[in-house]
């Protein structure tokens, strides 16, 4: 996932368009060249200021024969990008559930309330499901909101971790 800070159009020697763009995340900025059908695929979504998210695979850029490996070595390895969509929709494509785990010596008036308004406050479309344990009894109750579904957020996760709680996104 990351963020595009540039991104240009140009035109190969042979008059070809391609697309160079700049992405950033957290961790620095990236440079990738897209080229060919991969430019006709995904140059709506390498626009400035949009967040996105890139699927893709890590292996050799082009093939070579094993006759040929022996005296020129394996060719060179890089990133396929495979899928691109903007960070707001990896939810529908990627989530299926969320959940919390909650003890029960954690239970109190306060701790229900501040629950409540975080769980309101972050209303979505990814069903919750609560898990209760009780370390006395070892007992793990299992409670499947249908009244609430949530929103993942990087503020309600920061919320839920601020109140002790642990939490999964369940994959697809």
């Amino acid at each position: 996932a990351g963020y595009i800070s540039s991104s240009q159009t140009l035109s190969t020697k042979t008059g070809k368009p391609y697309s160079k763009t700049v992405i950033e995340d957290k961790e620095g900025s990236y440079e990738i060249a897209l080229f060919g059908k991969d430019h006709e695929n995904f140059m709506n979504y390498l626009q400035p200021n949009t967040a996105v998210f890139i699927d893709g695979e890590i292996g050799e850029k082009y093939f070579r024969k094993p006759e040929d490996r022996k005296t020129m070595g394996d060719p060179p390895y890089g990133f396929k990008i495979k899928k691109i969509m903007l960070l707001g929709n990896v939810t529908e494509t990627y989530v299926k559930g969320f959940s919390i785990r909650i003890t029960t010596p954690m239970l109190n008036s306060d701790f229900r309330e501040r629950l409540g308004k975080i769980i309101k406050k972050n209303k979505g479309t990814v069903p919750l499901t609560m898990y209760l344990y009780d370390p006395k009894t070892r007992y793990n109750i299992e409670f499947l909101s249908r009244k609430f579904q949530i929103a993942i957020s990087a503020p309600f996760i920061n919320d839920l971790k601020d109140m002790n709680i642990g939490y999964n996104v369940i994959s697809k």
